[in-house]
This record gives C-alpha cells, sequence and structure tokens, in this order.
C-alpha cells in the first residue's frame, strides 16, 4: 500500500478574480481553491502590496489569532465562487508581482450566475470510502447491471445511496493502494422542501450508521444540486474528517448475497441514533470504536476502545443519576443488564488498569489482541441493543454471520 499522500485526489480546483473582504477591508484579489478527497480545503488570494489587506496580514505576524475573511467572485468558467467563512495568514510576498495570501476555509461554494433555488430538484451529497453491495440493480452505460443502489426511506425523507458510476474502478485503487476517494452518492430528490441545513443532519446520522455498519469512518465531502432536466447549479464542498480507507472490519455484511442486512440496518437504526446521540453521547462513543479499528498498533486498539467503553459508562452514569462511588465494572453491569446483554467479559477492566498504573511493560502484544476482540463484540451487542437493532451482523474475530439475541 502506499503511502495516504500518494493516492489523494483532487476533487476541485478553481481559479478566478473578485474581491476579497477582512475585517471591512475590500480588494480585488485572484484565488485558487482546490478541495481533496480527503476532505482537505487549500486556498490562496493574490493582492497587491501596496493594499491594507497586505499590511494587516503583515502586522498580524505572531499573533494567536488569524484575521477573519471573505472571498466573492466568478471562475475562469464564469460560475460565482463564494467563501463565506474562513481565515487568513500565511503571506508569501513574490519580488515582481502579487503577494500570496494563504485562505483557511471551511468551505466554498461554486454556482451558476443565474442560479434560482426554487428550481433545485435533487441534491447528490458525495460519499468517501463506504464498500458495499447494493439493494437493487442499476443499468451502467447500456451493458453492465451491478447491485449498486439502496432506497432508503427514513422519518426525516426517502433517499438513495448509490454507486458512483466508476466505482469497481475505484474500489480496486483503494484497495491497491489505500487512500481516500469518493465511492458512492446519496441522492435526495424532489424534495425542495427540506432545507440544506435538514439534509447535512440527516447526512451526519446516516453517515455515522454507515461508519458503525463498516468499522470505517464514512463521510460526505460534497453535494450538488440539479434542476429538473438535470443542469447543474451548485456545488457546496466542506472540510470534512476523513482516514484513510479500509476494508473487512464490519459489523453488517454488505455482501451480494446478503444486500438486504445494510438498508435494514439503517432503517431500523435510524430513529434510535437520534435519540441515543442526545441522551447518551452515543456519536462520541462511536468515533472512538471507530478510531481503534483504524489503528494499526494492538496496545492502541484497545486502549481507545476502552475509552469508548469509559464514555458509555459515564454518560450512562448520568443519565441514571448513580452514585458517584460507583465504580467503572458495577455501572458496566448496570448498563448491560438493562439492555438485556448476559453474556459479558469485562476482562478487559484488569487490563486497562495495568495499563493506566503501570504501564505497558510485560504485556504481550498477544494479551492486547485477545482482550481486544473480546471487548469490540461486547461494543457491537452494546452499540446493537442501545440502537434496538434485531437483525444479522458479524461477530468480530470469528467473522460469522449471527442474528443479534
Amino acid at each position: 500500500m502506499g503511502n495516504l499522500s500518494e493516492s489523494v485526489l483532487i476533487l476541485h480546483t478553481y481559479r478566478g478574480s473578485g474581491k476579497i473582504n477582512s475585517e471591512g477591508i475590500e480588494e480585488d484579489c485572484t484565488f485558487q481553491c482546490t478541495q481533496y478527497s480527503t476532505g482537505d480545503i487549500e486556498a490562496s488570494c493574490w493582492i497587491q502590496k501596496t493594499g491594507e489587506i497586505f499590511k494587516k496580514v503583515m502586522n498580524s505576524f505572531g499573533s494567536p489569532t488569524l484575521l477573519s475573511c471573505t472571498v466573492k467572485g466568478y471562475t475562469d468558467e464564469g460560475y460565482l465562487f463564494e467563501i463565506d467563512d474562513a481565515t487568513c495568514g500565511g503571506l508569501k510576498a513574490n519580488f515582481d508581482g502579487p503577494a500570496e495570501v494563504k485562505i483557511y476555509p471551511e468551505n466554498f461554494r461554486i454556482s451558476v450566475a443565474s442560479k434560482d433555488k426554487s428550481k433545485t430538484s435533487k441534491v447528490v451529497y458525495s460519499l468517501v470510502n463506504l464498500e458495499y453491495n447494493g439493494y437493487q440493480v442499476r443499468e451502467y452505460r447500456g451493458k453492465e447491471y451491478r447491485l449498486s443502489d439502496i432506497p432508503t426511506k427514513l422519518s426525516d425523507g426517502g433517499l438513495m445511496i448509490t454507486q458512483v458510476q466508476n466505482y469497481k474502478e475505484v474500489m480496486k485503487r483503494l484497495r491497491d493502494r489505500g487512500g481516500v476517494d469518493v465511492t458512492a452518492e446519496v441522492i435526495f430528490e424532489e424534495r425542495t422542501d427540506i432545507d440544506y441545513n435538514v439534509q447535512e443532519s440527516i447526512l451526519e446520522n446516516l453517515c455515522l450508521l454507515l461508519s458503525l455498519a463498516k468499522g470505517t469512518i464514512i463521510n460526505w465531502v460534497y453535494c450538488t444540486s440539479y434542476d429538473s432536466n438535470n443542469n447543474f447549479l451548485e456545488i457546496f464542498a466542506r472540510r470534512a474528517y476523513t482516514t484513510e480507507f479500509q476494508s473487512g472490519f464490519g459489523m453488517i455484511d454488505t455482501r451480494a448475497r446478503y444486500k438486504e442486512d445494510l438498508k435494514y440496518f439503517v432503517e431500523k437504526c435510524y430513529d434510535q441514533l437520534k435519540v441515543e446521540k442526545r441522551r447518551m453521547g452515543l456519536d462520541t462513543a462511536i468515533s472512538y470504536y471507530l478510531e481503534s479499528k483504524r489503528h494499526p498498533a494492538k496496545e492502541i486498539k484497545f486502549l481507545l476502545a476502552s475509552i469508548m467503553m469509559e464514555t458509555l459508562k459515564s454518560n450512562y452514569k448520568n443519565i441514571r443519576r448513580l452514585a458517584k462511588r460507583m465504580d467503572f465494572r458495577h455501572v458496566l453491569e448496570k448498563l448491560f443488564n438493562e439492555y438485556g446483554i448476559v453474556d459479558y467479559n469485562l476482562d478487559f477492566i484488569d487490563l486497562r488498569n495495568v495499563v493506566v498504573h503501570e504501564g505497558l511493560l510485560n504485556i504481550s502484544l498477544k494479551d492486547f489482541w485477545e482482550e481486544y476482540q473480546k471487548l469490540i463484540r461486547l461494543a457491537d451487542e452494546t452499540f446493537m441493543k442501545i440502537l434496538r437493532y434485531d437483525g444479522y451482523y458479524i461477530e468480530f474475530g470469528t467473522w460469522k454471520r449471527k442474528k443479534i439475541s
């Protein structure tokens, strides 16, 4: 597998001219903005060295805070370009030309000049690192048929999860070289009544469930809007947290013969996830769970999974108002009993205590791996019970498909 930096792809690059505004001062500029498949965004503006913004950036060197700024203009292709909320710094003054100022945006927007939001008929969100077989077949290029689509009915509305057209090529590259790339799309069609904020909330919950199901971080990096004739209206790109693609650690089987499992998992757990994010802080626990799965070192995997259990314990202790003096083991026992988890092993607590108080000396990697596998199996059952899932799953370590009891 190659280095991640060698397998990062450019999703968009735009160049153009317009205005940069920093704390009330507006000046002409040229700009370049690039989004990578990792979700990172790089942007620069070129300004005159005689201008006030150049002086403000020069004077800000050494300051603990960066200057705020916005950038608006037109790309070379004639699209409207907007960065609404960013900071700037990192000045590079060329001897015989404009000075380059580094821009640090959280997002940017590209749209057609005559865009009318009321004409939006379809919004497509692009997801990285989702590997799966779909629930129903779609035809590609008039010849190829494959299981690529998952029509999904959620309480917040219907949507379609579908593979990108070059899915097979993308997945082969990710398996061979690693890296991050767009593999799937989530499509909202004919839902002009749902605004972007609501859609993004749906996507946040959906990506969290997909990440839990697949055991790797899945996120959306940009969305594209179209009118009823499938004409482009807008791209909204954002800085997103992603990690290198990995395969084979999922809780839910997405092979073609079990194509219904992922659809059922998402539809069954979606509403309960929204509840438990607020009540149990389940999103934080899932984040530690996913970080543990992606880390290569067995001892670190174990420690991250232990923190995940600590997170569940602390949140459960608060919502049940248990005594502050109640220890880790007894709180978890109460949690497991409440959710009907009867076959559990808490030996990981003893190993965790040894690591915390005595360090990693005299502990073999085999011990860490064995306890980690048991801990992840326990975490999988806990998440499924909290989310009220009653379908099939893959048991970590044995890789057998089982039905949750």
